[in-house]
C-alpha cells in the first residue's frame, strides 16, 4: 500500500509539470491580446471631416423643370385724408336721389336730379376749373380725356380738347340722361357741368339734401368718408429675379416698378390706388375697422399686404435638400449627371428645393447625397 501511494504521487507530479506550460501559454496569449486592444483604444481618435473618403451613395433622382413667379409680400399703407364735401354746381330742386350712408357713388354715374335733370358726376385728376372748348389744351383737357376714355367712351389721348372730346362727353351724358354740350353753347363745356368726385368711387357718410331740398351752387349734396390721398410701399429686394413685377388684386396684375435693392416707395396713381382700396383684402380691414364711418372725418391708415409676382414666370429645378453643399448662403452645388453644377437656392419646402443653376444649364440625374463631391467653385 505504501508503494501504491507513492506511484500515485509521483504520476499527479508528472501531470501537473505536463499541465503547467500550456497554461501559461494560453494565460501569455490572452494577457497579450489585451494590452493590444487597450493600446488601440489609447490611441484612437476621431477622423477630420476634411479627411473623410468621399460619400459613396450614388443615388440619384431626376431633377424636376418647374416654373416660378418668385411671389414676395408688398406691405401697403394707404392714408385717407379727410371727408369732402360734393357740392351743387347749379340751383333748383332735389327731386331724385340714390344717396344714402354706406352708399357707392361711382364716376360715370347720375346719383341725384335736380329739377329733373340727372346730375353727372365724374372724376377728374384736375377739376375743370374754366370753360372748355374745342383746341384748349391744359391739365383740366387731360384728365377729362383720360376719364373719358377709362370709362371706355372714345375720347383723344392727349392734353387737347377735340370734337372726339365732345362726342365722348355727349355718349356719356345721354347714357345717364344728364346735359349734353350743344350748338347753342358753341360745344362750351362749362365749368360745374358735372359733380366733381376726388376719386373714382366715393363711400357716402351723409346726404344734407334730401328729396324736396332747394340748393344753390356750393351747397352740399353728400358728404364723403375719408378718401385715399396717397400710399407708401414697403418693397422688397427682387433678388435673383430681376425682371418685370406686378402687384396681384384680386386677379388683375397692376404693374409695379420698385427701386433697386427694395425700400420704401411712395405711390400716386390714383388708379392703383383705387384698386388697393376696391380690393377684397382692403375690404375686410375697413370692416374690422367698422366700415367708413369707423375712419372718422379726419381719416387714418390701413395697410393692406399683396403679392407682388414675376411678369414672367422663371425656370426652376426641385432637388432634394440633401443634393445640395458647399452652400454659402444661398449659393451651392448639385452634382448633375455626374459633374458638379454651380446653383442657387431660390425656395424650398416639403421636402423639395427649388434652385436655378447659375450657367443656366439644365439639371438632369442629381445625386441625392452631395456631401463630401468635388465643389462647383
Amino acid at each position: 500500500m505504501g508503494l501504491n501511494t507513492h506511484n500515485n504521487r509521483k504520476e499527479s507530479e508528472v501531470r501537473r509539470a505536463a499541465v503547467s506550460p500550456s497554461v501559461i501559454a494560453v494565460m501569455a496569449v490572452i494577457v497579450l491580446a489585451v494590452g493590444m486592444t487597450g493600446g488601440l483604444l489609447l490611441a484612437w481618435r476621431p477622423v477630420p471631416d476634411s479627411l473623410q473618403p468621399a460619400s459613396t451613395d450614388d443615388r440619384t433622382v431626376a431633377a424636376v423643370q418647374d416654373t416660378y413667379d418668385d411671389a414676395r409680400t408688398v406691405d401697403i399703407t394707404v392714408h385717407t385724408g379727410a371727408s369732402q364735401t360734393i357740392a351743387a354746381t347749379g340751383s333748383g330742386m332735389i327731386t331724385a336721389t340714390s344717396c344714402e350712408p354706406g352708399a357707392v357713388v361711382a364716376s360715370g354715374t347720375a346719383p341725384l336730379s335736380i329739377d329733373e335733370t340727372p346730375q353727372l358726376a365724374l372724376h377728374t385728376a384736375v377739376p375743370t376749373y374754366r370753360d372748355l372748348q374745342s383746341g384748349m389744351r391744359g391739365g383740366d383737357a387731360q384728365s377729362l380725356n383720360d376719364e373719358l376714355r377709362r370709362l371706355g367712351y372714345a375720347a383723344p389721348v392727349g392734353d387737347t380738347m377735340t370734337w372726339d372730346t365732345i362726342l365722348a362727353y355727349n355718349t356719356l351724358a345721354y347714357s345717364v340722361g344728364a346735359e349734353p354740350l350743344t350748338a347753342e353753347n358753341g360745344w362750351e363745356l362749362p365749368v360745374g357741368s358735372y359733380l366733381w368726385l376726388p376719386e373714382v368711387t366715393v363711400t357716402v357718410t351723409s346726404c344734407p339734401a334730401a328729396v324736396g331740398t332747394t340748393v344753390n351752387p356750393g351747397d352740399g349734396l353728400i358728404v364723403t368718408t375719408a378718401t385715399p390721398g396717397y400710399a407708401e410701399a414697403v418693397m422688397p429686394d427682387a433678388g435673383s429675379f430681376p425682371g418685370s413685377r406686378s402687384l396681384q388684386i384680386d386677379g388683375t396684375a397692376y404693374p409695379l416698378v420698385a427701386p433697386d435693392g427694395g425700400g420704401i416707395m411712395t405711390i400716386t396713381d390714383t388708379n392703383l390706388i383705387s384698386a388697393i382700396t376696391s380690393s377684397s383684402t382692403y375690404a375686410q380691414l375697413l370692416s374690422e375697422r367698422g366700415g367708413p364711418e369707423g375712419m372718422g372725418a379726419d381719416g387714418g391708415d390701413i395697410t393692406v399686404s399683396l403679392p407682388w409676382t414675376l411678369d414672367e414666370t422663371a425656370t426652376v429645378w426641385d432637388v432634394p435638400p440633401s443634393a445640395l453643399y458647399d452652400l454659402e448662403q444661398a449659393d451651392g452645388c448639385v452634382v448633375s449627371d455626374g459633374e458638379p453644377v454651380a446653383v442657387t437656392v431660390v425656395a424650398s419646402g416639403l421636402g423639395r428645393t427649388k434652385v436655378v443653376t447659375q450657367s443656366a444649364k439644365s439639371l438632369g440625374d442629381v445625386l441625392v447625397e452631395g456631401k463630401g463631391h468635388p465643389s462647383c467653385r
